[in-house]
């Protein structure tokens, strides 16, 4: 995955509830998810989970998967706290 032009964000229940946990705003989130590139290190692959991805939007790393124009989100947490 090499940008997020043209995905919209889809969250799980549990991605749902850590983001409302820890404050953050889906709108927010989707519009810092739409900047994300590969080449300015906010997308990497997820090296547990093939096909994973985290992308850092804003203070949020989103952990998911793409599939056609969405990426579902499995989990986020706030990006550099460790947890």
């Amino acid at each position: 995955m090499e940008n997020t032009n043209g995905l919209t964000l889809r969250f799980t229940k549990h991605a749902q509830a850590q983001m409302e946990a820890k404050g953050f705003n889906q709108e927010a989130l989707a519009e810092e998810f739409s900047k994300a590139t590969k080449e300015d290190n906010k997308i990497y692959p997820n090296k547990k989970y093939p096909g994973q991805f985290r992308v850092i939007a804003g203070k949020a790393c989103l952990v998911g998967k793409p599939s056609g124009d969405t990426f579902l989100v499995f989990t986020m947490y706030e990006d550099g706290v460790l947890t």
